[in-house]
Protein backbone atom coordinates (compact mmCIF):
# COMPACT_ATOMS: atom_id res chain seq x y z
CA UNK A 1 0.00 0.00 0.00
CA UNK A 2 1.44 3.35 -1.07
CA UNK A 3 2.19 5.76 1.79
CA UNK A 4 -0.14 8.71 2.17
CA UNK A 5 1.08 12.08 1.00
CA UNK A 6 2.24 14.28 3.85
CA UNK A 7 -0.18 16.91 2.52
CA UNK A 8 -3.19 14.61 2.93
CA UNK A 9 -5.80 16.47 4.98
CA UNK A 10 -3.65 19.60 5.20
CA UNK A 11 -3.88 22.94 3.42
CA UNK A 12 -2.60 22.81 -0.13
CA UNK A 13 0.95 24.19 -0.28
CA UNK A 14 1.48 27.56 -1.92
CA UNK A 15 2.88 27.43 -5.42
CA UNK A 16 6.37 28.91 -5.46
CA UNK A 17 7.33 30.58 -8.72
CA UNK A 18 10.99 31.22 -9.51
CA UNK A 19 11.99 34.83 -9.94
CA UNK A 20 12.33 35.91 -13.53
CA UNK A 21 12.12 39.68 -13.84
CA UNK A 22 10.51 40.62 -17.16
CA UNK A 23 9.03 43.96 -18.09
CA UNK A 24 9.46 47.54 -16.94
CA UNK A 25 11.05 48.47 -13.66
CA UNK A 26 9.99 52.01 -12.91
CA UNK A 27 12.32 54.60 -11.39
CA UNK A 28 12.24 54.64 -7.60
CA UNK A 29 9.13 56.43 -6.36
CA UNK A 30 8.35 57.60 -2.85
CA UNK A 31 5.96 55.28 -0.98
CA UNK A 32 5.73 52.85 -3.93
CA UNK A 33 7.17 49.39 -3.39
CA UNK A 34 8.30 46.77 -5.91
CA UNK A 35 6.79 43.40 -4.90
CA UNK A 36 7.95 39.95 -5.92
CA UNK A 37 5.35 37.63 -7.42
CA UNK A 38 5.73 35.20 -4.54
CA UNK A 39 4.95 37.94 -2.01
CA UNK A 40 1.65 38.69 -3.73
CA UNK A 41 0.95 35.02 -4.34
CA UNK A 42 1.26 34.45 -0.59
CA UNK A 43 -0.80 37.54 0.25
CA UNK A 44 -3.74 36.33 -1.87
CA UNK A 45 -3.50 32.61 -1.00
CA UNK A 46 -2.39 31.68 -4.53
CA UNK A 47 -4.82 34.22 -6.04
CA UNK A 48 -7.62 32.18 -4.58
CA UNK A 49 -11.17 32.48 -5.88
CA UNK A 50 -12.19 33.08 -2.25
CA UNK A 51 -10.11 36.27 -2.26
CA UNK A 52 -11.48 37.54 -5.55
CA UNK A 53 -13.33 40.85 -5.22
CA UNK A 54 -14.08 41.86 -8.78
CA UNK A 55 -13.32 41.40 -12.47
CA UNK A 56 -12.80 44.37 -14.77
CA UNK A 57 -11.89 44.99 -18.36
CA UNK A 58 -8.15 44.67 -17.74
CA UNK A 59 -7.88 42.17 -14.91
CA UNK A 60 -9.07 40.73 -11.63
CA UNK A 61 -8.92 42.30 -8.17
CA UNK A 62 -8.12 40.20 -5.11
CA UNK A 63 -8.08 40.89 -1.40
CA UNK A 64 -4.67 40.32 0.10
CA UNK A 65 -2.91 40.63 3.43
CA UNK A 66 0.76 41.56 3.72
CA UNK A 67 3.06 40.13 6.41
CA UNK A 68 2.80 43.38 8.38
CA UNK A 69 -0.97 42.83 8.66
CA UNK A 70 -2.06 45.43 6.12
CA UNK A 71 -5.03 44.54 3.94
CA UNK A 72 -4.53 45.42 0.27
CA UNK A 73 -6.27 45.19 -3.08
CA UNK A 74 -4.19 43.27 -5.62
CA UNK A 75 -5.11 43.99 -9.25
CA UNK A 76 -3.71 41.26 -11.50
CA UNK A 77 -3.75 42.30 -15.15
CA UNK A 78 -5.00 39.99 -17.86
CA UNK A 79 -1.89 39.55 -20.02
CA UNK A 80 -4.00 38.39 -22.99
CA UNK A 81 -5.35 41.92 -23.47
CA UNK A 82 -3.28 43.69 -26.16
CA UNK A 83 -3.23 47.16 -24.60
CA UNK A 84 -2.67 45.99 -21.00
CA UNK A 85 0.95 47.20 -21.02
CA UNK A 86 -0.02 50.78 -21.79
CA UNK A 87 -2.83 50.75 -19.22
CA UNK A 88 -0.59 49.22 -16.54
CA UNK A 89 2.24 51.70 -17.05
CA UNK A 90 -0.23 54.57 -17.15
CA UNK A 91 -1.81 53.46 -13.89
CA UNK A 92 1.51 53.18 -12.09
CA UNK A 93 2.84 56.50 -13.36
CA UNK A 94 -0.34 58.50 -12.74
CA UNK A 95 -1.54 56.99 -9.47
CA UNK A 96 1.90 57.01 -7.87
CA UNK A 97 1.91 60.81 -8.09
CA UNK A 98 -1.71 61.34 -7.01
CA UNK A 99 -1.68 61.55 -3.21
CA UNK A 100 -4.94 62.81 -1.74
CA UNK A 101 -7.40 61.56 0.86
CA UNK A 102 -10.01 61.05 -1.88
CA UNK A 103 -7.75 59.16 -4.31
CA UNK A 104 -6.96 55.47 -3.78
CA UNK A 105 -3.27 55.09 -2.91
CA UNK A 106 -0.93 52.95 -4.99
CA UNK A 107 1.18 50.88 -2.59
CA UNK A 108 3.29 49.01 -5.13
CA UNK A 109 3.48 46.89 -8.25
CA UNK A 110 4.98 43.70 -9.68
CA UNK A 111 6.28 42.96 -13.19
CA UNK A 112 7.99 39.66 -12.38
CA UNK A 113 7.27 36.56 -14.53
CA UNK A 114 5.56 38.71 -17.17
CA UNK A 115 2.94 39.73 -14.61
CA UNK A 116 1.37 43.19 -14.53
CA UNK A 117 0.09 43.63 -10.98
CA UNK A 118 -0.79 46.77 -9.02
CA UNK A 119 -1.22 46.83 -5.24
CA UNK A 120 -3.57 49.42 -3.73
CA UNK A 121 -4.96 50.31 -0.34
CA UNK A 122 -7.95 48.11 0.48
CA UNK A 123 -11.41 49.70 0.41
CA UNK A 124 -13.67 47.47 2.47
CA UNK A 125 -17.04 48.97 1.54
CA UNK A 126 -16.91 48.09 -2.15
CA UNK A 127 -17.66 50.44 -5.03
CA UNK A 128 -20.46 52.94 -5.51
CA UNK A 129 -22.00 51.03 -8.42
CA UNK A 130 -22.55 47.95 -6.23
CA UNK A 131 -23.90 50.06 -3.36
CA UNK A 132 -26.56 51.56 -5.60
CA UNK A 133 -27.77 48.16 -6.78
CA UNK A 134 -29.68 45.54 -4.77
CA UNK A 135 -28.93 44.13 -2.30
CA UNK A 136 -27.76 47.45 -0.91
CA UNK A 137 -26.12 48.22 2.40
CA UNK A 138 -28.80 49.71 4.64
CA UNK A 139 -26.42 52.47 5.71
CA UNK A 140 -26.39 53.73 2.14
CA UNK A 141 -30.11 54.48 2.34
CA UNK A 142 -29.21 57.92 3.70
CA UNK A 143 -29.49 60.94 1.40
CA UNK A 144 -26.92 62.75 3.50
CA UNK A 145 -24.38 59.94 3.15
CA UNK A 146 -24.94 59.81 -0.59
CA UNK A 147 -24.25 63.53 -0.95
CA UNK A 148 -21.23 63.23 1.36
CA UNK A 149 -19.83 60.54 -0.94
CA UNK A 150 -20.34 62.82 -3.96
CA UNK A 151 -18.58 65.64 -2.12
CA UNK A 152 -15.61 63.35 -1.40
CA UNK A 153 -15.31 62.37 -5.05
CA UNK A 154 -15.64 65.96 -6.25
CA UNK A 155 -12.76 66.95 -3.95
CA UNK A 156 -10.65 64.16 -5.41
CA UNK A 157 -11.33 65.27 -9.00
CA UNK A 158 -10.69 68.90 -8.11
CA UNK A 159 -7.30 67.85 -6.71
CA UNK A 160 -6.42 66.02 -9.94
CA UNK A 161 -7.43 69.03 -12.03
CA UNK A 162 -5.86 71.78 -9.94
CA UNK A 163 -3.31 70.64 -7.37
CA UNK A 164 -1.83 67.34 -8.55
CA UNK A 165 1.64 67.74 -10.07
CA UNK A 166 1.39 67.23 -12.98
CA UNK A 167 -2.33 67.87 -13.40
CA UNK A 168 -4.39 64.87 -14.49
CA UNK A 169 -7.61 64.28 -16.42
CA UNK A 170 -8.97 60.95 -15.19
CA UNK A 171 -11.02 60.08 -18.33
CA UNK A 172 -12.93 57.24 -16.67
CA UNK A 173 -14.95 58.69 -13.81
CA UNK A 174 -17.82 56.27 -13.14
CA UNK A 175 -19.55 54.70 -10.16
CA UNK A 176 -17.57 51.44 -10.53
CA UNK A 177 -14.33 53.43 -10.11
CA UNK A 178 -15.45 55.12 -6.89
CA UNK A 179 -14.52 53.02 -3.87
CA UNK A 180 -15.76 53.35 -0.29
CA UNK A 181 -13.43 52.72 2.60
CA UNK A 182 -13.44 53.04 6.36
CA UNK A 183 -16.04 55.50 7.68
CA UNK A 184 -17.50 55.60 4.16
CA UNK A 185 -14.79 57.85 2.78
CA UNK A 186 -15.04 57.81 -1.02
CA UNK A 187 -11.93 57.61 -3.22
CA UNK A 188 -11.26 57.62 -6.96
CA UNK A 189 -9.59 54.54 -8.45
CA UNK A 190 -8.47 53.11 -11.81
CA UNK A 191 -6.13 55.51 -13.59
CA UNK A 192 -5.52 53.26 -16.59
CA UNK A 193 -6.92 55.79 -19.07
CA UNK A 194 -5.76 58.97 -17.30
CA UNK A 195 -3.79 61.62 -19.20
CA UNK A 196 -1.55 64.45 -18.06
CA UNK A 197 -2.71 67.93 -18.84
CA UNK A 198 -3.82 70.20 -20.19
CA UNK A 199 -0.34 71.68 -20.65
CA UNK A 200 1.07 74.90 -22.01
CA UNK A 201 -2.01 77.05 -21.60
CA UNK A 202 -4.18 74.61 -23.53
CA UNK A 203 -7.67 73.61 -22.40
CA UNK A 204 -7.74 70.13 -23.95
CA UNK A 205 -5.65 67.03 -24.67
CA UNK A 206 -6.02 65.46 -28.10
CA UNK A 207 -6.42 61.68 -28.29
CA UNK A 208 -5.33 59.16 -30.91
CA UNK A 209 -8.62 57.32 -30.45
CA UNK A 210 -11.80 57.63 -28.40
CA UNK A 211 -12.09 55.33 -25.39
CA UNK A 212 -14.86 55.67 -22.84
CA UNK A 213 -17.63 53.88 -20.99
CA UNK A 214 -21.14 53.96 -22.44
CA UNK A 215 -23.31 56.39 -20.52
CA UNK A 216 -20.37 58.29 -19.01
CA UNK A 217 -18.43 59.40 -22.10
CA UNK A 218 -18.83 63.07 -22.98
CA UNK A 219 -20.33 63.17 -26.51
CA UNK A 220 -18.66 66.52 -27.23
CA UNK A 221 -15.24 64.94 -26.63
CA UNK A 222 -15.72 61.58 -28.30
CA UNK A 223 -18.32 62.01 -31.06
CA UNK A 224 -15.93 63.88 -33.31
CA UNK A 225 -13.32 63.15 -35.97
CA UNK A 226 -10.67 64.57 -33.61
CA UNK A 227 -11.40 63.12 -30.15
CA UNK A 228 -10.06 64.95 -27.12
CA UNK A 229 -10.54 65.26 -23.38
CA UNK A 230 -10.59 68.27 -21.09
CA UNK A 231 -11.34 68.88 -17.44
CA UNK A 232 -14.97 69.37 -18.49
CA UNK A 233 -14.94 65.78 -19.80
CA UNK A 234 -14.48 64.61 -16.20
CA UNK A 235 -17.18 67.07 -15.09
CA UNK A 236 -19.62 65.43 -17.53
CA UNK A 237 -18.81 61.92 -16.29
CA UNK A 238 -19.15 63.02 -12.67
CA UNK A 239 -22.51 64.59 -13.54
CA UNK A 240 -23.66 61.14 -14.66
CA UNK A 241 -22.46 59.68 -11.34
CA UNK A 242 -24.51 62.31 -9.50
CA UNK A 243 -27.55 61.32 -11.55
CA UNK A 244 -26.99 57.68 -10.57
CA UNK A 245 -26.93 58.66 -6.90
CA UNK A 246 -30.08 60.80 -7.19
CA UNK A 247 -32.10 58.31 -9.24
CA UNK A 248 -30.67 54.94 -8.18
CA UNK A 249 -30.61 53.98 -11.88
CA UNK A 250 -27.75 52.72 -14.05
CA UNK A 251 -25.93 55.23 -16.21
CA UNK A 252 -26.80 53.42 -19.42
CA UNK A 253 -29.68 51.14 -20.36
CA UNK A 254 -28.32 48.86 -23.09
CA UNK A 255 -31.62 47.34 -24.34
CA UNK A 256 -33.18 50.78 -24.80
CA UNK A 257 -29.90 52.57 -25.61
CA UNK A 258 -30.86 55.37 -23.23
CA UNK A 259 -28.66 57.21 -20.76
CA UNK A 260 -29.33 59.16 -17.58
CA UNK A 261 -27.49 62.09 -19.13
CA UNK A 262 -30.42 62.57 -21.50
CA UNK A 263 -33.48 60.95 -19.88
CA UNK A 264 -33.16 61.92 -16.19
CA UNK A 265 -31.38 65.21 -16.85
CA UNK A 266 -34.20 66.36 -19.13
CA UNK A 267 -36.85 65.72 -16.49
CA UNK A 268 -34.80 67.50 -13.83
CA UNK A 269 -34.40 70.50 -16.14
CA UNK A 270 -38.18 70.54 -16.60
CA UNK A 271 -38.78 70.53 -12.83
CA UNK A 272 -39.94 66.89 -12.74
CA UNK A 273 -37.41 65.60 -10.20
CA UNK A 274 -39.95 63.50 -8.30
CA UNK A 275 -40.46 61.34 -11.40
CA UNK A 276 -36.83 60.19 -11.32
CA UNK A 277 -35.94 60.41 -7.61
CA UNK A 278 -34.81 57.08 -6.10
CA UNK A 279 -38.04 55.75 -4.56
CA UNK A 280 -36.19 53.21 -2.40
CA UNK A 281 -35.26 55.98 0.03
CA UNK A 282 -37.68 58.06 2.12
CA UNK A 283 -38.66 61.26 0.33
CA UNK A 284 -36.61 64.06 1.93
CA UNK A 285 -38.45 67.02 3.40
CA UNK A 286 -37.66 70.64 4.25
CA UNK A 287 -34.01 71.63 4.06
CA UNK A 288 -33.11 68.04 3.16
CA UNK A 289 -35.33 68.19 0.07
CA UNK A 290 -33.74 71.51 -0.89
CA UNK A 291 -30.32 69.85 -0.67
CA UNK A 292 -31.34 66.93 -2.90
CA UNK A 293 -32.97 69.29 -5.40
CA UNK A 294 -29.79 71.38 -5.54
CA UNK A 295 -27.67 68.28 -6.18
CA UNK A 296 -30.04 67.13 -8.93
CA UNK A 297 -29.91 70.50 -10.66
CA UNK A 298 -26.11 70.55 -10.31
CA UNK A 299 -25.93 67.11 -11.95
CA UNK A 300 -28.10 68.34 -14.81
CA UNK A 301 -25.76 71.31 -15.37
CA UNK A 302 -22.72 69.03 -15.37
CA UNK A 303 -24.10 67.00 -18.31
CA UNK A 304 -25.17 70.10 -20.24
CA UNK A 305 -23.16 71.36 -23.23
CA UNK A 306 -19.58 72.09 -22.18
CA UNK A 307 -19.98 75.86 -22.26
CA UNK A 308 -22.69 75.59 -19.57
CA UNK A 309 -20.86 73.21 -17.22
CA UNK A 310 -19.32 74.34 -13.93
CA UNK A 311 -15.71 73.49 -13.16
CA UNK A 312 -14.91 71.08 -10.33
CA UNK A 313 -14.16 73.83 -7.83
CA UNK A 314 -17.72 75.13 -8.24
CA UNK A 315 -19.06 71.58 -7.94
CA UNK A 316 -17.16 71.07 -4.66
CA UNK A 317 -18.59 74.30 -3.22
CA UNK A 318 -22.17 73.50 -4.21
CA UNK A 319 -22.03 69.96 -2.86
CA UNK A 320 -20.57 71.32 0.36
CA UNK A 321 -23.48 73.76 0.58
CA UNK A 322 -25.91 70.87 0.07
CA UNK A 323 -24.31 68.99 2.96
CA UNK A 324 -24.66 72.08 5.12
CA UNK A 325 -28.41 72.09 4.45
CA UNK A 326 -28.66 68.66 6.05
CA UNK A 327 -27.04 70.00 9.20
CA UNK A 328 -29.38 72.99 9.49
CA UNK A 329 -32.29 72.92 11.90
CA UNK A 330 -35.73 73.54 10.45
CA UNK A 331 -37.29 76.80 11.72
CA UNK A 332 -39.96 76.30 14.37
CA UNK A 333 -43.35 77.55 13.23
CA UNK A 334 -44.99 80.12 15.52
Amino acid sequence: MAPKSRWCGLRKPKVRVPRNPVGPIFPAMDNVRVFSFNELNDATNNFSLDEQRGVGGYGTVYHGQLPDGRHVAVKRGNTRIPDLEAVFQNEVHRQAKARHENVVSLIGYCTENNERICVFEYMENRDLKQLLQPPRNAIFNSWRLRIKVLHDVARGIEYLHQDCSPRVIHRDIKSANILLGENWVAKISDFGLAVIGPLGGQDRVDLASATGTAGYADPESYNTDNPFVSQLTDVYSFGVVMLEVVTGKSAYNSPNETSLATSAALKIAEGRLMEVLDKRLPVPVGFNMEAVENVARLAQRCVSPAAQRPNMSVVVIELGNALTRFDQQEPIAN
